[in-house]
């Protein structure tokens, strides 16, 4: 079902819907059908869990998580069984904030998600930064449309363009080509894996906990990740973790021990085997060389 009614109005074409479905311990009960238009929605789920199927993909979000859909996907939600659920959806025109024909702003960073060149992922994950700042700013349109204090509308465009900015800043979004139609959905699932690789370091992830993160199957996410990186899922983590260690050793003064717990290494042995094998020196050397500063 396609969905082409006015947001908002002609000259401000925003509005935001609030769903709610309470807990049902027998059923999935609909927060909204599957539809698709060509405005921008974007989901903050507000407590709660829920299942939103976007084009082809099933994600599931929970309270703190942000869900985009780009423009022009086929998108639904349902609660889980025994979940309730409360989210709500900023809907808009993205050329509401476009301007002159020549604009820098408009040409570079927003122009591109309207006309597909540039695509976000379906779900960010509530535990990273960037969507904690993004969170906020969408948290404000929802105010300041409640709301509608005198300037509330320069207040949400300013929260529309912070958004940008957040997704641009972080890399949040991947370019598209018409070479690789179908790839970029590849991509941005790899970047999601990777931030919340980067945003759990020391966590002891498995590969279940990874495939689950992108709604696929421990096996597939296995020859996906192999595939995408060139490497196995732990010899990527560990790679991340002595790189971070390795920064780390340079601008804090840290123990080995303590940098070795810090980047979610429990064994300090096996710390330091694996970063002499990466750098061609344990830990401790390092450090000395950089306390030893450059020969005169």
């Amino acid at each position: 079902m396609k969905y082409e009614l006015t947001h908002g109005s002609t000259d401000f074409p925003l509005h935001v819907y609030y769903n709610s479905v309470p807990a049902l311990s027998d059923r999935q009960e609909r927060l909204f059908y599957t539809h698709f238009h060509h405005h921008l929605e974007w989901i903050i789920i507000l407590d709660g869990m829920a299942r939103f199927e976007i084009d082809t993909e099933h994600v599931i979000g929970k309270r703190g998580d942000l869900i985009i859909v780009n423009s022009g996907l086929i998108h639904g939600a349902s609660s889980l069984p025994g979940e309730h659920c409360e989210v709500a959806s900023i809907v808009f025109d993205l050329s509401m904030l476009f301007g002159r024909q020549d604009d820098l702003c408009t040409e570079q960073f927003l122009a591109p998600f309207l006309n597909n060149t540039y695509a976000l992922p379906n779900r960010l994950d509530g535990s990273l930064s960037a969507t904690k700042r993004m969170r906020s700013h969408w948290m404000h349109i929802l105010k300041q449309f409640r709301h509608k204090k005198p300037g509330h509308t320069l207040k949400i465009k300013a929260a529309l363009f912070d958004s940008f900015y957040e997704v641009i800043h972080a890399s949040l979004h991947q370019e598209l080509t018409s070479h690789t139609p179908k790839d970029y959905r590849q991509t941005l699932r790899l970047k999601q894996i990777l931030a919340y690789m980067d945003a759990n370091l020391t966590q002891k992830l498995t590969v279940q906990q990874l495939a689950d993160h992108i709604h696929i199957s421990s096996a597939h996410f296995y020859t996906f990740f192999r595939k995408m990186t060139g490497q196995s899922p732990i010899e990527y983590m560990n790679n991340l973790r002595l790189t971070r260690a390795q920064s780390m050793l340079q601008t804090n003064q840290l123990t080995v021990q303590e940098t070795a717990a810090r980047v979610g290494f429990d064994n300090v042995s096996y710390f330091i085997r694996l970063f002499k094998a990466k750098f061609g020196m344990t830990p401790q050397a390092f450090a000395r060389s950089l306390d030893s500063g450059p020969a005169g």
